[in-house]
């Protein structure tokens, strides 16, 4: 798969599951590939992990696995999964939910760009992605017309780090926190 993907993508390897969560903040990919069967920490839990976490839940996670019932398929579904595909599989079919994620991430971005209204809701796609948003907006539009209000305020406002607040920010919107604001501020 690496090997495969490099060809596309930049690409990097985990042997497990927590080695796959030590990446994440260093290597913020944009997608997770991983088996459903690992040692240590199987990808149902890793998917769970991220897709709760705020600083990772934007992340797009695809799951693969020989199990082909319906139960494990709807668990994968379930922990947050974005694509389940059951070996053995195609590399074409992998490919091809790759490049539909990305487009779809990419169409959010442009939606917000195009937008006149901001809505948390029509842009992110996870829960914890739409609560902190949802805090993000309340705490801009509380601020309105605070010229001063800065992005390490909004940071500290909705209790995450400035870079981490780049880093969803970016991953969500296409741009930075300052642009974000600037935006929000113009709409």
């Amino acid at each position: 798969l690496c090997e495969e993907l490099s060809r596309d993508y930049s690409v990097s390897s985990a042997a497990d599951g927590g080695g796959c969560l030590r990446k994440l903040p260093s290597g913020r990919p944009d997608i997770v590939v991983t088996d459903v069967m690992m040692p240590n920490m199987n990808g149902f839990e890793l998917t769970r992990r991220i897709k709760e976490d705020v600083d990772t839940s934007h992340i797009a996670v695809i799951l693969l696995s020989a199990r082909m019932s319906e139960d494990i398929r709807t668990e994968g579904y379930e922990c947050g999964a974005d694509s389940y595909l059951t070996k053995p599989f195609k590399m074409d079919m992998l490919q091809v939910r790759i490049k539909n994620l990305l487009d779809e991430r990419e169409k959010r971005i442009r939606s917000f760009s195009g937008t006149a209204e901001v809505s948390p809701m029509h842009v992110t796609v996870a829960t914890v992605d739409q609560k902190l948003m949802a805090r993000i907006t309340e705490k801009l539009e509380e601020n309105l017309d605070n010229t001063e209000y800065s992005v390490e305020e909004l940071a500290s406002d909705v209790g995450m780090h400035r870079m981490n607040l780049y880093r969803k920010i970016q991953s969500l919107y296409g741009m930075t926190p300052s642009e974000f604001i600037r935006t929000m501020r113009l709409k």
